[in-house]
Parts: C-alpha cells; structure tokens; sequence
C-alpha cells in the first residue's frame, strides 16, 4: 500500500532497476506533456480523488472505483460521433404540445441516451481487446446501480474482493489509456502478484 493512502501501486517497487516501474512512469509523464494543462491532467484529478477516497471508508473508495471506470472510459473512448437521426428525434419532440418541462426532460434523456455508446459496451469492446477481464465487467456492472441508488454495500469479506477487482479494472484502464503495456499487480491474488498486461488496438 502507498505510505500516504490505502490505495495500492499499479507496480510493486522493486528498486531503481525496476524497468516496468520506469516505463509506466514515463507514460504518464508523456500524457502530461500532451496536455498542456496548468490543472493536471484527467487522469492525474482522478488519481487524486482516489487517493483521498482510499483514507475513508471502503464504501467510499468502492463508490469512487465505480465512478472512476466510467471517466476513464470516456477518456479512452474520447467524442462521440453524432448519432444519425437524433437531431430529427430532438425536432420531434419540441413540437409536441404538452408540458414544456417534461418535454424538456425527455429530450434530455433522448439526447443523454442516444448520444453516446454505454460504459458497458465500451467495456465489452475492451474486453475483447484483453484490457479488462469479464469478471471485472460484471463487479462493476453489479454494483454501479446499486451504489447509484444510494443502496449500501454490505461490509464483508465479498466486499474487498470487489474492491481489489475494481482496484485491477482501473488500474487496467489506466495503463490503457496511456499506451502502457508491462507488468501490473493483480490484488485478487493472494499475495498479490504480477502479470503481463497486454492488449490490441
């Protein structure tokens, strides 16, 4: 575990020879020079929020995992193309008669809905190109809606081994987004051990 947060490294430090260390590092030091960004970059605000997360309670570092998944999904999907047709649907809608701020509401849920392709099948796609692994897919999918709902999770053992899944899923995610291909951590493991993380554009 990092000295400052309860959040664990994506690499284990095995000293200033650890090449795997090194490169992740230089990945994310390339992503910040991209930028250009005074503020930091997303992933560096992400990060941090985590590890502020990670010194509370592990419901909240959990609901913080969750949320993360979906930035950095949208990160590495990046701007959607506009959906053809949803224009015309939006028209539709404005001419309708009835109530102005239900219709107002529904071409916000037309417009949220179709606008975009889902976290989930992002994460199917992702899937396929071995950056995440289909168990992580259905923690995650399991528990968003519940913790979205304000429903608490209950505090057992089920519980850190969905916190160590969704610790893998991000940092997964992560090392995706910056083009890292190496060695990462997996804490499902028991001890925690290293793996080649490999993917395909």
């Amino acid at each position: 575990m990092s000295s400052r947060s309860n959040l664990p490294q994506p690499i284990a430090y095995h000293g200033p020879r650890n090449q795997a260390f090194w490169k992740l590092f230089l990945a994310f030091l390339r992503d910040c020079k991209t930028r250009h960004d005074s503020e930091g970059t997303p992933l560096a605000r992400l990060f941090s929020e985590l590890v502020q997360a990670s010194t509370g309670t592990i419901h909240v570092l959990v609901l913080s995992l969750v949320v993360a998944v979906d930035n950095l999904v949208a990160q590495i999907a990046g701007q959607p193309p506009p959906t053809e047709g949803l224009d015309d649907l939006k028209k539709h809608i404005e001419q309708w008669s009835g109530d102005a701020d239900l219709k107002q509401r529904a071409i916000g849920i037309v417009q949220s809905m179709l606008s975009r392709t889902s976290t989930h099948q992002h994460l199917k796609e992702l899937m396929a190109k071995g950056v995440v692994t289909a168990d992580q897919i259905k923690i995650w999918t399991d528990l968003r809606p519940q913790l979205a709902h304000g429903k608490i999770a209950d505090y057992t053992e089920d519980l850190r081994h969905k916190r160590n899944q969704l610790i893998g899923i991000v940092y997964r995610l992560a090392a995706r987004l910056l083009g890292y291909k190496g060695a990462l951590t997996d804490y499902t493991l028991s001890p925690p051990g290293e793996f080649d993380f490999q993917w395909t554009e």
